[in-house]
C-alpha cells in the first residue's frame, strides 16, 4: 500500500523541474507570436509605392494618426505622362478610349508624339453647358509614348489630333475639287483627250481637307480644282491610307 501511494502522490505533484520546463515553453512560444506581430505592424507602417517615382505631396506629417482609406501622400510616376484637354459636345460621343492621338508639344515644335485617350470625363467641365454659356466641354486624358531621350516637364502647352475614325485604301480627292450642290456633288474629271467632264460622284467621310469619294472616279483619274490663290489646278486621285 505505501508504494501505490507514493506513486499517486507523484502525481499529483508534479516534478518541478518539467514545470518549469513547460512554462518556459508557454513563454517562449507566447513572445514568438508577439514578435511576428510587431514584425507585422512594423511592415504595415511602411508605405511602398508599387512603381518608381517621386513623392509630389505629403498630407500627413510624422505623430500624426491615420485610419484606413486616408490618403498620406501623392506619388508621381514619372512612367506615365498624360495630356489634359477638352473635346467638345459635338465630338465627344465619336471619342472613344483607346483611339490613337497625335499629339504637338509647342516646345517640341518639329516633332509629334503619339498618345491614346485613356479616360473621357462623364460630366463636362464646370461652368459649362446648363446655362453656363459657350460651348460644352468634356475633359479628357491622352497617355502620350513618350520617345527616349525626351523630358516633358508638367505645365507644358500642347495639341491633339485624336483619330475617331479610319477607313484604308480608300480613294481621295481635296475639297476645293468638289462641284454641284451639296446632295449632288460632282468633280470635274480630265479625260485622256483633255476634254473635262463633270460626273457625279458619291462621298464618304471628311477631314475638312480631304474628302473620301466611294463612286464616280477611279484612282489615276485627273480632276481640276481650285487652288488657294484662285487658279485652277489639276490633281490625280489618289487612295489615302485614312
Amino acid at each position: 500500500m505505501e508504494d501505490k501511494r507514493e506513486d499517486l502522490q507523484d502525481l499529483i505533484e508534479p516534478d518541478p523541474e518539467s514545470l518549469d520546463l513547460a512554462v518556459l515553453q508557454v513563454n517562449v512560444a507566447s513572445a514568438e507570436v508577439a514578435l511576428s506581430q510587431a514584425e507585422k505592424r512594423l511592415a504595415d507602417a511602411t508605405i511602398t509605392a508599387p512603381f518608381d517615382g517621386f513623392v509630389s505631396k505629403l498630407d500627413v506629417e510624422e505623430g500624426d494618426e491615420v485610419e484606413r482609406q486616408t490618403n498620406v501622400m501623392v506619388v508621381v510616376d514619372t512612367s506615365v505622362v498624360e495630356l489634359d484637354g477638352g473635346v467638345d459636345e459635338i465630338d465627344v460621343l465619336e471619342t472613344q478610349v483607346g483611339a490613337k492621338a497625335s499629339v504637338e508639344v509647342d516646345a517640341l515644335p518639329d516633332q509629334a508624339i503619339v498618345g491614346e485617350v485613356s479616360s473621357i470625363a462623364a460630366e463636362p467641365e464646370s461652368g459649362q453647358g446648363q446655362g453656363g454659356g459657350g460651348i460644352v466641354s468634356y475633359p479628357v486624358k491622352i497617355r502620350l509614348s513618350v520617345p527616349d531621350g525626351v523630358d516633358l516637364p508638367s505645365g507644358l502647352s500642347a495639341v491633339a489630333s485624336i483619330t475617331v475614325s479610319e477607313e484604308l485604301g480608300v480613294l481621295l480627292v481635296p475639297l476645293d475639287a468638289l462641284r454641284g450642290a451639296f446632295d449632288s456633288p460632282t468633280l470635274n474629271v480630265v479625260l485622256p483627250g483633255g476634254e473635262i467632264v463633270e460626273t457625279a460622284v458619291t462621298l464618304g467621310n471628311s477631314d475638312n481637307f480631304l474628302t473620301v469619294v466611294t463612286s464616280g472616279v477611279e484612282e489615276g483619274d485627273m480632276i481640276i480644282t481650285i487652288a488657294p490663290e484662285e487658279s485652277e489646278g489639276e490633281f490625280d486621285v489618289t487612295s489615302g491610307p485614312g
